[in-house]
């Protein structure tokens, strides 16, 4: 089984690296929170599965309610 990042390097055509370099100025930039969200939704639109939409709305909701 292939890594998420290795099917999407192939896909687009980039070096994983550079994919591991974006990922790590997200997290720097916009906080780890918008990270996870950022990355349940591209796990729903990558694989279809509406167990990772069920999850980002969910994280939403509870981000939501905690800095209410």
């Amino acid at each position: 089984m292939e890594l998420l990042t290795t099917k999407l390097a192939n896909k687009y055509n980039i070096d994983p690296w550079h994919l591991l370099a974006i990922a790590i100025l997200l997290i720097a930039i916009l906080g780890l929170k918008f990270v996870i969200l950022v990355g349940l939704v591209l796990l729903y639109f990558y694989t279809g599965q509406k167990i990772f939409l069920f999850l980002s709305v969910l994280y939403l909701i509870l981000y939501y309610l905690n800095h209410k």
